[in-house]
């Protein structure tokens, strides 16, 4: 009975004091505007924190600081209390939810920069570097925000995680997609890196029922314990089409370049894919040798090696020595031409020859005195016969540039590709027909040249159209299908297949639909007003056409930023994280920050 006793005077005790605390609290909040806050006082009017419970302190603290809401009695004074509370209670609201927000804010800038170091194929180290920037230029330009900018973690393994995760979102975003091709081509391409490791680059390009198209690196495989076989490709590429969940029954197409072991007629890779295409009733595969690599091999046939050695020769005799070198740059800037210097050839380079030719033609007369100068005359100079040679060499690669050029690019259609070979060839005997007559309006460095053998040119130029007429030949017998899609209204009905002929018959009387055709880029004809229900047939040609890819362009864009990523000073970089950040430097597909970061958890740089 005494133990319960006490405990009920122990409990009325500690009402009484609560009742007292919430009284005195009351009084502080009517009298002085303050609240309690974390076991302190903290003023309403101003945020200050008192932290001695006394009367006194509480007192003098509204007497020295808010003297003028003295006068506020009554009703305004307990408005006044109320309004101040709603105030404290939004404040605290924000500050918690800032709390929350800020680790947020920081692992997304940490992916933010990662993806900018993987675009622009920069080390991951360099992460720390950048750190420094943000903090010194926050420093300078937000000095409260430099402690923020600290706690971005961007140290070389954050980084690599980053980019990890962004290149996982690419690919199964880009898998994501391969689901909805309704056909899809393949280009593919290996390239040596700097370690010796033989890289095998696969692209593919897709479209879906909507005209939507998808151009994507696949994959980059590492050919590290196997041969560069066509079996060995073979089975690389089989596993990238497994890995995407792709069927061989919907592959429009292969497009490579002309190694034996991709287009080898009895154990070629093309021809491999040919024959597994057959087995599944595929007969509308098509495979193609690169459109850009056959017309520069095209262009090889004007080897001229009586100008080209001479060129390559004085060329080299000036930019292989160093006090030449130097030597000659400053011969042309006291001459003040149009050059600063002259360029090497390389052969690989393609464009190459008519940049260097160009400028070699164009500073004859500075490099032959300069030549004279060093005791090395170079008598072709004097030699009328060289000359024209020369000039029509720079006029006839300028020609060949502006072609290569036009078959380079992302996104081409394959049409498009073989109209412009197709146009080149019909200039060709243009210009076959005029040299012979004298005319050199489209060769205007020939033109100034006294002694021209027309002949002499005329017959180089008809060579080139023969090589041009040989080649191709993948293109041209798949010709008809190019003109089904790019002039469906004019082609002849006879000869198309059966299954076109009556819808390119409805097609044809359709006048309105012919004004569209007329109006709108071809792609957005077949994708805004091609009824896929009036003419399957059609729309399905129509996809079938554009996902096809004629040229093995995007792999060698790919290998020029391989060799650039991983170079002499960046061996070390691994296989996985070497794909990782060349599909996000690569990469056209738009990268969802905010539903990565969903997936991490704030960590301060380490």
């Amino acid at each position: 009975m005494a133990s319960a006793s006490c405990q009920n005077k122990s409990g009325a005790m500690k009402r009484k004091i609560a009742d007292e605390r919430r009284a005195f609290q009351e009084k502080w909040t009517d009298d002085y505007f303050f609240v309690e806050s974390n076991n302190k006082a903290l003023c309403l009017l101003c945020r200050e924190v008192v932290s001695v419970f006394k009367d006194y302190n509480l007192k003098r603290h509204y007497i020295q600081m808010h003297p003028h809401l003295s006068e506020l009695q009554g009703e305004c004074r307990r408005q006044k209390i109320l309004d101040l509370k709603k105030e404290n209670l939004t404040f605290q609201q924000q500050l918690f939810r800032k709390s929350a927000t800020q680790p947020d804010s920081l692992v997304k800038a940490s992916y933010v920069v990662s993806n900018l170091i993987a675009k622009k194929s920069k080390p991951f180290a360099d992460g720390e570097f950048i750190k420094e920037c943000l903090e010194s230029v926050a420093d300078v330009i937000c000095p409260e925000k430099q402690s923020d900018f600290s706690k971005i973690s961007l140290s070389h393994q954050t980084v690599a995680r980053c980019v990890e995760d962004i290149a996982k979102y690419i690919e199964n975003t880009l898998e994501s997609r391969c689901t909805t091709f309704k056909f899809y081509s393949i280009a593919l391409d290996d390239c040596t890196d700097v370690t010796d490791t033989t890289q095998l680059a696969i692209f593919i390009r897709g479209v879906d029922i909507n005209f939507n198209i998808t151009e994507e690196l696949a994959s980059l495989i590492p050919l590290k314990d196997s041969t560069t076989k066509s079996v060995d490709l073979y089975n690389a590429l089989k596993a990238t089409l497994t890995k995407f969940s792709l069927t061989i029954k919907n592959m429009s197409g292969i497009v490579t370049d002309s190694a034996p072991a991709m287009v080898g007629k009895k154990e070629g890779l093309t021809t491999l894919m040919e024959e597994d295409a057959k087995q599944i009733s595929n007969v509308c595969f098509m495979k193609y040798h690169c459109i850009i690599h056959q017309e520069n091999m095209c262009a090889q046939i004007l080897k001229m090696e009586n100008v080209m050695n001479v060129v390559i020769k004085t060329i080299n005799f000036i930019r292989s020595r160093g006090l030449n070198h130097r030597q000659f740059q400053e011969f042309l800037n006291t001459l003040e031409t149009s050059y600063g210097d002259i360029v090497y050839f390389t052969a690989v380079r393609w464009l190459s020859r008519c940049k260097m030719l160009k400028h070699f033609y164009d500073l004859r007369n500075e490099i032959k005195c300069f030549m004279e100068s060093k005791g090395k005359p170079v008598p072709e100079f004097e030699n009328a016969s060289w000359m024209a040679d020369l000039a029509f060499l720079v006029d006839i690669t300028a020609h060949l540039n502006d072609l290569n050029l036009r078959l380079q690019g992302e996104n081409l259609l394959i049409n498009d590709m073989f109209q412009t070979v197709t146009a080149f060839e019909v200039k060709l005997k243009l210009w076959h027909r005029q040299i012979k007559n004298n005319n050199l309006i489209h060769f205007e460095t020939l033109s100034e040249q006294n002694h021209v053998n027309t002949e002499k040119y005329a017959a180089l130029i008809n060579s080139l159209s023969q090589d041009f007429e040989s080649r191709f030949q993948d293109f041209r017998k798949h010709q008809q299908h190019f003109s089904i899609f790019a002039t469906p209204f004019s082609v002849d009905i006879n000869m198309l297949p059966a299954n076109l002929q009556l819808e390119c018959i409805e097609l044809q009387s359709d006048i309105q639909l012919k004004e569209k055709f007329l109006q709108e880029s071809l792609l957005d004809f077949y994708k805004l007003y091609l009824s896929k229900e009036k003419y399957p047939s059609l729309h399905e040609h129509a996809l079938f056409m554009t996902s096809l890819l004629g040229s093995t362009y995007i792999c060698e864009q790919f290998f020029s930023r391989m060799k650039y990523t991983k170079s002499k000073i960046r061996t070390k970089i691994s296989d996985e994280h070497l794909e990782n950040t060349l599909r996000i430097a690569t990469v056209s597909i738009k990268t969802d920050v905010d539903a990565l970061i969903s997936k991490r958890q704030a960590q301060c740089s380490h």
